[in-house]
């Protein structure tokens, strides 16, 4: 197992590779496998490649994300009414996202994001997509998921515990729980890479509507 120094210099690589992080502005500290990152960023898709850049370490536990958002000076401050017209473009634009049943709003740079999509992935999408606008500090997303196919419960928890199988993800001390496509996953799993591991798997199966993560490390 690396050590902390070891884990330490691999989430500053891979801070570094991401061409959207300006690594000078950012600070790394991790004690106990869980990693603080401080300092400014000049986007809000800096902030959240950052944060993915740190978790997807092996060796790294939990993620404290206190960055903050600086613009660059010479960047054009957008009014709301750009960045929601900027944001609708975008979805309106995204062959992921049926965007018909989105509503889009913006207050001092926090955009909200209303309506229905029709799974789970595609409200994450959503949401990723909306964080990678200019001028979007914080994106609420209030998207609601709404199947056109219906799906059993049994069915959905059936094919979570089959994709976590092809993962290499023992299920024994792990029990998925549907209820009106809702999601809770409760049990034991060895780190925090498991962790994320299910929870994705989750998210990403058909019919699922919402995920209650309530795993805890062995």
């Amino acid at each position: 197992m690396a050590g902390n120094q070891e884990i330490l210099n691999n989430v500053i690589s891979q801070l570094r590779a991401d061409s959207r992080i300006d690594k000078k502005q950012v600070h790394v500290e991790l004690i106990d496998s869980e990693v603080t990152l401080s300092g400014t960023v000049e986007s809000l898709a800096a902030l959240v490649a950052a944060e993915d850049a740190a978790r997807s370490v092996s060796g790294v536990g939990r993620v404290s994300n206190l960055l903050k958002i600086r613009y660059p000076d010479e960047m054009e401050r957008l009014t709301d009414d750009k960045i929601a017209d900027s944001v609708r473009n975008r979805l309106s634009l995204d062959r992921n996202i049926k965007s018909d049943f989105i509503r889009v709003s913006a207050e001092e740079g926090i955009v909200t994001l209303k309506g229905s999509v029709e799974s789970y992935r595609a409200r994450e999408h959503c949401g990723k997509s909306v964080s990678e606008v200019q001028g979007v500090v914080q994106v609420i997303n209030d998207l609601a998921v709404v199947p056109t196919h219906k799906f059993a419960d049994n069915q959905i928890a059936t094919e979570i515990n089959e994709s976590l199988s092809r993962i290499d993800i023992s299920v024994e001390n792990i029990t998925v729980r549907v209820e009106e496509g809702i999601v809770t996953l409760s049990g034991k799993v060895p780190h925090w890479n498991s962790y994320y591991s299910v929870e994705y798997a989750a998210k990403n199966t058909r019919g699922v509507k919402g995920v209650v993560n309530e795993l805890i490390l062995a």
